[in-house]
């Protein structure tokens, strides 16, 4: 029997204007911090959660800036109780902590607050409050570390612990953080936000409860968690059962290393379901890039909101089909300390989340629903390849800052339309890029320009969303700057899906040639990206690179990966790209097949058609034998038959089958293996290059020459299994 039959007749209005007030709740949080805020990593980047949870705890309400710390504050919570039982709580009092492997933070510049809430004298639950402060001491400046060898030389490390006692911060604990940051007045203040964000909490909570009596509060949270749970599990229970499976790489070129480890995930639907297994995972690396349970279940969250849950209200009922585990202690995905963990959320919890989603998607594109079908989408870039800088500002005071541009990827293509351009990280959904004059009233930094990174969308019937290409150079400040930096996604890119291809990947340069000064004078404007020269391109993983003087740094973001065959991809589409400058004519050719008139400037239907039967044959090594059948709309090109005996899977384009259920049907299919970068490059699409170089695996239907799958793997993968189904 469910917690609903339990809890008898239940009034759905009532449960419903109870979850929007709660969600009205978490959003004024929100607000609170906003207005109180001196940081721009908050005020404008929006780099922050907050959260209400009952005494369980478990969510209640949640507001979804940074979705990943669905999981962190999940176990910050817990964390805290762990020290401090509710017996030793009181009103007024505060926890502070940053501790990955607590589970209480991403990493230790998410600094979270909590706050235990009370009735009167009764205790009803907790507001948390989790944003990234400007910098939390350590070798490094804006909360990860690439050089620390562990978890000791990245930044301070709190444990759950009480930083607020009768309503009054302990000036003990508020001296030895202002004594340990680079940036003292901002770190305290934003810690003094988050705390009237939990005020606001406090309050609302105590006025919700008054109006309702804290029976019916409580029992219609246990309610809409179980509605949530219920909506889940119905969505999941329309996915075939069966095994699917993703791989990612976490790329770590640190510490004299330059390797890629892998990071498996298979997906187990059974019934209403869901099973997520990192057995597997590579061992954890001497580098920054593991990530603790917080970081791993909030990318697993987050994942399942998007994917099956983005109309729903974000409460722990959303969440209870879903059991993960971790594999073996002493992974990248299950670290033991002291393995350093400072980036571990945006290198490897990005890579877990991308091969979950990748599973995910699989096995919605299986389903008879409509819907589930309907969120089958390719990977976006889900990377926020960041860099931070210290020196002197433009005011002649010390400065630490993070350029919140990096957060600009592109968004995988949907199954509707193409990816969102200049997207986002997609564990920190709503996160936004300050504006060019923000960050100049702010920080030492000149812009020489901000635009579209043209081509870095992953081709396919929709492609794959573009991300941002910018430059800039230091600015009224005469000593220079150091820089940090850390990019997750260079080597291995985005995938796409359904025989859509991979998207761009992000790199770092550096000019130390180009005489700014000289250009104005001579061109009265600032320049374009190609009128600047001298780039070298820098690592991924470094600290203390310099720049000042002549100095230009220029970032290019990677792009989401495509959805379906391009060659399908309607023409006029393709032409239209080219003329709006999102692709090139390189790439128009090479990847979609159409053919340029120069003279008419537009697309030569005749000749793009006999290009694109080129290609194909070209796949297959022959002319096909079958055509693909007219479309309106996307289509998904492999489908299960269920005419009675074992499922065959077939071409959903021109009908042919392929195979039964018990087997591969990539086996079925013919294959092409090319090398990954040299391959993109002809079609101007980068990836950065490595040794071996990453291989990519085309699967083209046999009777149709369509292209099924588009495979990403590393040199010594022989190839990838996608699912084995357990349907009859």
């Amino acid at each position: 029997m469910s917690p609903i039959a339990n809890d008898q007749a239940h009034d759905p209005f009532t449960a419903q204007v109870i979850q929007l007030r709660l969600q009205s709740i978490v959003e004024e949080m929100a607000i609170t911090m906003l207005h109180t805020s001196g940081s721009p990593v908050l005020t404008e980047a929006q780099d922050f959660s907050t959260a209400i949870f009952d005494t369980i705890p478990e969510h209640v309400a949640f507001s979804g800036y940074v979705t990943a710390h669905l999981g962190s504050s999940w176990f910050g919570v817990k964390s805290v109780l762990e020290n401090y039982p509710a017996d030793d709580l009181r009103p007024g009092d505060a926890f502070i902590t940053n501790d990955p492997y607590s589970g209480g933070a991403l990493h230790q510049g998410d600094v979270a607050i909590l706050s235990p809430l009370f009735y009167g004298e009764q205790y009803v639950g907790w507001a948390f409050t989790n944003a990234h402060v400007m910098d939390v001491g350590g070798m490094s400046p804006g909360g990860w570390a690439p050089v620390a060898y562990d978890r000791y030389g990245e930044a301070l490390n709190f444990c759950p612990v009480r930083i607020v006692q009768n309503g009054e911060m302990l000036g003990d604990w508020q001296r030895f953080i202002m004594n340990n940051v680079r940036l003292p007045l901002l770190v305290i203040n934003d810690i003094k936000s988050m705390l009237a964000a939990n005020a606001t909490g406090q309050r609302r909570i105590s006025e919700l409860i008054e109006k309702y009596g804290l029976d019916t509060y409580r029992r219609y949270c246990r309610i809409n968690k179980q509605l949530a749970d219920n909506l889940v599990k119905k969505r999941i229970a329309d996915i075939p059962d069966g095994d699917y499976r993703a791989v990612e790489w976490v790329e770590y070129d640190g510490h004299g290393a330059d390797l890629l480890a892998e990071v498996p995930c298979r997906l187990t639907v059974a019934g209403d379901r869901l099973h997520v297994d990192l057995t597997g995972s590579a061992q954890q690396l001497d580098g920054f890039v593991n990530a603790g349970p917080g970081a791993i279940f909030g990318g697993i969250y987050a994942a399942i909101g998007m994917i099956l849950a983005w109309d729903i209200p974000k409460n722990a009922g959303v969440f209870r089909a879903i059991t993960v585990d971790l594999g073996e202690p002493g992974t990248v995905v299950n670290p033991v300390m002291p393995a350093p963990v400072s980036c571990g959320h945006m290198e490897t919890t990005g890579k877990v989340a991308k091969a979950f989603m990748e599973a995910l998607r699989k096995a919605c594109s299986l389903s008879a629903n409509p819907w589930l079908i309907e969120q089958a989408a390719a990977a976006g870039h889900n990377c926020w390849p960041g860099n931070a800088w210290v020196g002197i500002d433009q005011y002649g005071a010390y400065t630490a800052f993070p350029v919140f541009d990096c957060g600009s990827a592109g968004v995988g293509a949907q199954s509707t339309c193409d990816g969102l351009d200049v997207g986002a990280f997609e564990m920190q959904q709503n996160n936004g890029i300050p504006d060019v004059e923000t960050n100049e009233a702010f920080y030492p930094m000149l812009y020489l320009y901000r635009r579209i990174h043209v081509d870095s969308g992953g081709p396919g019937y929709w492609r794959g969303g573009q991300g941002l290409d910018f430059a800039w150079i230091p600015y009224n400040n005469g000593q220079g700057l150091l820089g940090t930096m850390e990019n997750a996604c260079g080597e291995m890119p985005a995938h796409g899906l359904h025989g859509g291809y991979p998207g761009a990947t992000s790199t770092f340069y550096m000019s130390t040639e180009f005489d700014l000064d000289g250009f104005l004078k001579a061109h009265r404007r600032m320049p374009g990206g190609e009128e600047i020269t001298g780039y070298r391109q820098l690592p991924n993983h470094v600290a203390g690179v310099p720049i000042g003087g002549n100095g230009v740094f220029r970032q290019t973001v990677g792009g989401g990966g495509g959805l379906g065959d391009p060659l399908l991809r309607p023409l006029a589409r393709v032409e239209k790209d080219v003329k709006d400058g999102y692709i090139s004519q390189a790439m128009a050719y090479g990847a979609y097949g159409l053919v340029w008139d120069p003279e008419a400037n537009r697309a030569d239907p005749e000749a793009s058609a006999a290009r694109r039967a080129v290609i194909r044959a070209e796949r297959l090594g022959q002319k096909p034998a079958r055509s693909v059948q007219a479309s309106a709309s996307y289509t998904v090109p492999l489908k299960l038959l269920k005419q009675g005996g074992t499922p065959v899977y077939a071409c959903n384009l021109c009908g042919a089958e392929l195979s039964d259920s018990s087997a591969s049907w990539k086996d079925r299919t013919v294959q092409r293996r090319k090398d990954l970068v040299d391959s993109l490059q002809q079609w101007n699409l980068h990836v950065q290059s490595r040794t071996p170089q990453p291989q990519m695996i085309e699967y083209a239907c046999p009777g149709c020459g369509s292209l099924l799958s588009v495979d990403v793997v590393t040199a010594e993968t022989d190839r990838l299994e996608d699912y084995h189904l357990s349907v009859s």
